[in-house]
């Protein structure tokens, strides 16, 4: 989701250059959701609680991001 509102965000012409779409950030940027997951695997070989809360946290977080970008792309297209 987080990427797609980016994407979007630039097909629509909502958000002007590619410097304007780096600053979109947001909590957590893909290079993060991975080694979150990854951490959450290597977690998850000893305890698989333990990788549901990672997973869990990742989505949560993803799903912020995601909001933060459409927030962003709305200030930028007004």
């Amino acid at each position: 989701m987080t990427t797609f509102v980016r994407a979007y965000a630039d097909h629509r012409g909502l958000v002007k250059g590619e410097a304007e779409l780096k600053k979109m950030g947001g909590l957590l940027e893909r290079f993060e959701r991975l080694m979150l997951l990854y951490a959450g695997m290597l977690l998850g070989l000893f305890n698989t609680e333990w990788l549901m809360a990672v997973v869990a946290l990742t989505a949560l977080l993803a799903n912020l991001t995601a909001l933060q970008r459409i927030a962003f792309s709305i200030r930028h297209a007004q």
